[in-house]
């Protein structure tokens, strides 16, 4: 049996245990062909890495939907006004514009600035090829958590007073 991506022969290992997709618009095993991927067409199609973990994680959950965060490694044009470094929640659609000869900006109105780069952020900035990126949905309830109200802060720590 080959792969139906590459055509290359599949190991008894993805035979065996083939990867499993279901994302909307692919399925594997294909339920009415069998048609298998190999785990090599696996990562390139249907995984990725995050930049601020270096986790590699499925695709779906490196979308940069309305409501989740990415990341700007670094001070980026904006419409209206740059954005500085930092986490951002995506409020709506489009909020990137990119140019076919180079160059592109944010659209200010639709990122909502959440908090600055924290080190694991500022290590994916030092490492990153682009400017900004999405980020995996662990390392967004990492930058959540962090996000404790100043009373709740002062709260645990009077609590930890008492103990």
């Amino acid at each position: 049996m080959n792969c139906s991506y590459c055509n290359d022969p599949l190991t008894e290992e993805e035979i065996e245990t083939p990867n499993i997709v279901d994302d909307g618009y692919h399925k594997y095993p294909d339920p009415e062909t069998g048609e298998k991927i190999c785990d090599e067409c696996y990562d390139d199609s249907f995984r990725g890495t995050c930049l601020r973990c270096c986790e590699v994680v499925d695709s779906v959950d490196l979308d940069a939907d309305v409501g989740r965060l990415i990341g700007l490694w670094e001070d980026s044009p904006g419409s209206g006004e740059d954005l500085s470094a930092g986490y951002y929640r995506v409020l709506e659609m489009p909020f990137y514009c990119s140019s076919m000869l180079g160059g592109g900006w944010f659209y200010t109105r639709s990122l909502e600035w959440v908090r600055d780069l924290d080190d694991d952020g500022k290590t994916a900035a030092h490492e990153s090829y682009s400017n900004a990126g999405p980020i995996c949905k662990d390392c967004e309830e990492k930058i959540l958590s962090s996000l404790m109200s100043v009373d709740e802060k002062e709260e645990s720590v009077l609590k930890g007073v008492e103990q």
